[in-house]
């Protein structure tokens, strides 16, 4: 749909923007009312840098009665990131958005990525350095678990087995280092060739990232790891410009339904061992992907994987588990303390 667009100028009686001063101050006190109206009534207003850098303008509701809420969405046109960072327009009034060019000045925009935009004011009154943390610093590290919820697991796992275990992992990081757990994503991906399990397309599962990671950035994070545990979610890697800079993507995946995913399931509480039995990759064939002829013709690692099932079995190993979830979590540990600065790499 096209977006309905509105042109308002203030101009003198001879064509012109601004007087031969350099004051653009032409309007009335009557018409800046009305300019305020039209801004409580649409979704978004647009300057150029010129004009922030210029006037300085806050691009709000504030002329007329209004709440915080009528204010318009504020986008500059910047191409090279020239606004300052101590500019009224980066204020919490309302959202803004700066169209500028990614590589022109990464650190500036690192800046207000992190700092300026939707930046809590009062978080330094918090006493971050409470309670078990590794850094008081850690509070500004979220951690993000992604899974998958509808997928077949043979008989032993439930069907939502990947996001649980990435929670898992990821609700025990948080606790151990003081980051904060944000919760999971909903969507989930997968190749074409893998026929089995209800999934999203990558732009779905990256749409709902950025939403975690904008909301993120309200409560004053700026630095996000997500942990993956669904091997068909390495694919939003392919997409251009992800994960940027503030993200990491830690991907921690199994054979699926195979002897390591039902160990760690076991372990953490969610793998039914009586049903062991009637764990059978004849009668179901996403076991270890054993049965899915198309996925393990046209990738390499699918194949290997159900070869190696076929020929070892698939059993439940509690020291297994416990073993893999032990390396998993400080793996985990290990990303946040990179995030912090405080490991070199």
């Amino acid at each position: 749909m096209k977006p309905y667009v509105i042109s308002n100028v203030g101009m003198s009686l001879d064509g012109k923007l601004a007087t031969i001063g350099n004051d653009s101050r032409i309007s009335g006190e009557d018409d800046l009312k009305r300019v305020h109206q039209i801004r409580k009534e649409v979704h978004g207003i647009m300057v150029g840098i010129g004009t922030v850098l210029k006037d300085d303008p806050r691009l709000t509701v504030h002329k007329i009665r209004a709440k915080k809420e009528d204010n318009p969405v504020r986008i500059v046109v910047d191409s090279n990131l020239r606004i300052p960072l101590n500019a009224r327009i980066l204020n919490n009034d309302a959202k803004t958005i700066i169209a500028t060019t990614l590589d022109d000045n990464p650190e500036k925009m690192e800046k207000m990525e992190n700092n300026k935009i939707n930046e809590i004011k009062d978080i330094k009154n918090l006493r971050l350095s409470s309670g078990k943390i590794i850094n008081k610093n850690v509070h500004q590290i979220g951690i993000i678990a992604l899974g998958s919820y509808l997928e077949n697991h043979g008989t032993v796992l439930p069907i939502d087995t990947d996001i649980k275990i990435a929670s898992y992992i990821a609700l025990n990081v948080a606790i151990r280092t003081g980051a904060k757990f944000l919760g999971c994503v909903l969507p989930s991906t997968e190749y074409d060739y893998v026929k089995h399990g209800i999934h999203n397309t990558p732009n779905e599962v990256v749409e709902y990232i950025n939403f975690l990671v904008e909301q993120g950035k309200k409560i004053g994070i700026n630095k996000f790891l997500i942990i993956n545990c669904h091997g068909g979610n390495t694919i939003i890697r392919e997409l251009q410009n992800f994960p940027p800079k503030q993200i990491k993507l830690k991907n921690i995946t199994f054979t699926h339904a195979s002897t390591e995913e039902l160990s760690v399931g076991y372990v953490i509480g969610i793998a039914d061992k009586t049903k062991l039995k009637e764990h059978n990759p004849k009668d179901y064939p996403e076991i270890a992907m054993i049965g899915l002829t198309e996925a393990r013709k046209n990738n390499i690692h699918i194949d290997n994987e159900a070869k190696i099932a076929e020929k070892k079995g698939i059993t439940i190993n509690e020291d297994l588990g416990n073993k893999i979830l032990k390396n998993a979590i400080n793996e985990c540990i290990l990303e946040i303390e990179l995030l912090l600065n405080t490991k070199k790499t």
